[in-house]
């Protein structure tokens, strides 16, 4: 099974704007290499000037994230990087344990580095990871584009039915993403379940087709993981129709 897919997700909480910091614009986008291992010497420096901001460690962990994830090819590199982004995502919620943000972050960083490191590591690693996206749930649900609610779907639909998975858990996790933050991605998410956990080509077509109307109308249409999400979207629809 190809965990990568598992808990893809990627995404920036940040609101558009001008008046951001350099360093929070490039994580922003998360688009560039060089950029992102900028924004991470920058972030490193402010905690050491200002060790008690949880702000900082969720966004170095982001930025580790992204820069493992996006970027990295290198095994050794990529375990180093995500092991950062663990470890700083903990020190932001030994401040403020009720830091969504760090609940996410550690998340996802955990959850690359168990899958980077082997089957069995990815593993180990679930009961923690579905706890702290449980905690992003209750501390701020629309977090990452309702990021927990899509990727505890997504555990749930694709591990083996002996270490949990469940149709039926997973489809009301994606509908729950849906329900509160009906972005691209997440209606991408919900049409590959469609099809690939119940076989529903109807459903998968509907969903497809109110994906890409609402991308027409989302404030968050330039954000990358919806620009590559609309992108999909329209490949599966062409991919439906000729079905």
């Amino acid at each position: 099974m190809n965990l990568l897919f598992l808990w893809i997700a990627f995404l920036s909480s940040f609101a558009v704007s001008s008046n951001l910091l350099r360093e929070d614009r490039i994580l922003e986008s998360h688009s560039d290499e060089t950029e992102l291992k900028i924004a991470k010497e920058i972030y490193e420096q402010r905690i050491e000037k200002t060790p008690t901001d949880p702000e900082l460690y969720w966004k170095l962990s982001a930025t580790c994230f992204f820069l493992g994830h996006r970027f990295s090819s290198d095994r050794e590199e990529k375990m180093v990087l995500f092991e950062q982004g663990v470890k700083t995502s903990l020190q932001g919620l030994e401040i403020n344990a009720n830091c969504a943000p760090c609940h996410f972050w550690y998340a996802l960083n955990t959850s690359y580095l168990g899958q980077t490191k082997g089957i069995f590591s990815s593993i180990f690693a679930l009961p923690s990871v579905k706890d702290h996206l449980s905690q992003v749930v209750e501390l701020d649900e629309s977090y990452a584009f309702a990021g927990a609610y899509r990727i505890l779907g997504t555990i749930y639909w694709k591990i083996p039915a002996i270490l949990g998975g469940d149709n039926k858990l997973a489809e009301k996790y994606l509908q729950m993403a849906i329900d509160r933050q009906p972005e691209p991605i997440n209606y991408l998410y919900f049409t590959q379940f469609a099809l690939e956990a119940l076989n529903d080509k109807n459903r998968a077509l509907q969903l497809v087709t109110k994906g890409l109307a609402f991308s027409k109308d989302s404030q968050n249409k330039n954000m990358i993981e919806n620009q590559e999400s609309e992108n999909e979207l329209k490949q599966l629809l062409i991919s439906l129709q000729t079905r």
